[in-house]
């Protein structure tokens, strides 16, 4: 009988996704992107860089991997496996991460950050709150590149 493992650093799934103008820029590579309902039917992601108030609508659904310009319609999404991704605060590896929600001037829209299971049933953040993936590697700093294992179907317990 034949026995069978996967090999590499994981079975990588991404995805071309049109980009919303806010990931038209050389910076957006390992940001976490979220798809905006309105625009599901052709799969624009953008980055979260708003105010808390206008997220109850938006879905995280990966990170960015390509190195975008200001004339990029398409980029590569990554929905499933290993990633870099960047730190809206001190992680450590093993915590469960979801999309960080950047207030008007701050600086961390599109980093990841430590799940808070009291903020999964906020009634202003009903669904940007669900957990993207977890850290394979720490990060004592916001702005910190680390590595990430991106898998939405997991469960806060």
């Amino acid at each position: 009988m034949a026995t069978y493992a996967i090999r590499g650093n994981g079975r990588e799934y991404d995805a071309t996704a049109y980009l919303n103008d806010n990931l038209k820029t050389t910076t957006a590579q390992y940001k976490a992107v979220v798809m905006d309902p309105t625009d599901a039917a052709d799969l624009t992601v953008k980055m979260i860089n708003t105010s808390a108030g206008a997220l109850g609508a938006y879905h995280g659904i990966g990170i960015m991997q390509t190195v975008n310009t200001s004339g990029s319609d398409t980029g590569s999404l990554r929905m499933f496996g290993i990633s870099k991704a960047y730190a809206a605060a001190a992680i450590a590896a093993g915590e469960n991460l979801t999309v960080m929600e950047a207030t008007s001037g701050a600086n961390t829209g599109g980093y990841v950050t430590p799940y808070v299971t009291s903020e999964a049933t906020s009634t202003t953040r009903p669904v940007i709150r669900r957990i993207l993936g977890v850290a394979l590697t720490d990060a004592t700093a916001t702005g910190q590149a680390i590595t990430i294992m991106i898998n939405p179907a997991m469960a806060a317990h």
